[in-house]
């Protein structure tokens, strides 16, 4: 098998086996600070993992919604971001991984704005 072509992994759903950590991570985010409380029925875990370059360091666990992973799978696999994806990751760190919950609606709304006005994302 050929272990130097690149390759990026991502997976997410509740239909996904528990990584060995997953009972930790769970009270990480509950715990973790400036963090909305989130209902357990709403959370699913996410995992991008690549052999490529250096290996990402984990801090907390820290909740992100489903729109931001396209993002955060484009930045992992080292492709240059279009016009969305690019917006995609700056609401996503404006924002904290959060959209309805974003602590700044300004940017929330921003976003929304960009996607919907300037990209015509939607007819």
């Amino acid at each position: 098998m050929n272990y130097t072509k690149p390759a990026v992994l991502a997976w997410f759903g509740d239909h996904q086996p528990p990584l060995a950590g997953a009972p930790v991570l769970r009270e990480s985010i509950k715990a973790a600070p400036a963090q909305p409380q989130v209902p357990d029925k709403l959370i699913t875990w996410y995992n991008i993992s690549t052999n490529m370059g250096t290996p990402l360091t984990r801090g907390p666990a820290t909740v992100t919604d489903i729109v931001f992973l396209p993002g955060l799978l484009a930045q992992r696999a080292g492709v240059p971001l279009d016009d969305w994806l690019g917006a995609n990751v700056l609401a996503r760190k404006k924002c904290g991984g959060l959209l309805m919950e974003c602590p700044d609606s300004v940017w929330r709304d921003a976003y929304f704005t960009y996607l919907l006005d300037d990209l015509k994302a939607v007819d």
